[in-house]
């Protein structure tokens, strides 16, 4: 149950984010937090990583919802097995960030971004928001996961 819980919040904490971001940011408006390393500014992304297939939201919309749910019977499949705490906690990152830029995608057509990284150089041309941090903290979980623990 934690871990539906713990989906669900990125999920939650992320839209209302976002809901903010478009009710009261410009695409103008910039605010730097942590001394500059953070910045937070208005973006939208009609195409997946990094604006990948940008010209064609519905294909990236069937394409990510496709994943999504093949996803979510994961997600399912391994929460009725016992232990697998890490996985299960991996799982949940994924899901909670796939769901809140499905949801955002399926909303309004477009992801909605907010977070920059401008101190860090390979970083500092892409914008993020919460959910693609939690599916690229769940892709490394999973990840070090399947290097640590080999099945017996």
């Amino acid at each position: 149950m934690i871990f539906i819980v713990i989906a669900s919040g990125i999920c939650v904490a992320d839209l209302l984010i976002k809901y903010w971001v478009e009710k009261k940011r410009t695409f103008a408006d910039k605010t730097s937090i942590l001394g500059g390393h953070i910045v937070i500014e208005k973006s939208h992304n009609k195409g997946a990583c990094l604006n990948f297939m940008d010209k064609r939201p519905n294909y990236v919309l069937g394409i990510t919802g496709v994943i999504f749910g093949i996803l979510l019977c994961f997600f399912g499949f391994l929460l009725s097995k016992p232990k697998q705490g890490l996985a299960k906690l991996g799982t949940s990152f994924l899901v909670g960030g796939a769901a809140g830029n499905f949801i955002d995608r399926m909303h309004r057509g477009y992801v909605v971004d907010y977070l920059n990284f401008p101190k860090i150089k390979r970083l500092k041309d892409i914008d993020f928001n919460i959910s693609d941090l939690f599916l690229i903290a769940g892709g490394f979980l999973i990840l070090l996961i399947s290097f640590v623990y080999k099945e017996k």
